[in-house]
């Protein structure tokens, strides 16, 4: 894990530290995530009805 996060790429995506308290953020990030697509496919369906 240390090699990885050596590299500029590695800590964007990782990031340099774990802390138990960034998990509520994770999940809040992951439920906005699913309801943005679940609106995208409401979208998308309504416009196949009518287009």
């Amino acid at each position: 894990m240390a090699l990885i996060r050596s590299h500029i790429l590695g800590k964007l995506l990782l990031g340099t530290t774990f802390s138990w308290w960034d998990f509520p953020h994770y999940i809040i990030g992951c439920l906005l995530g699913w309801l943005w697509l679940k609106f995208i496919d409401k979208l998308s369906y309504k416009s196949h009805l009518t287009g």
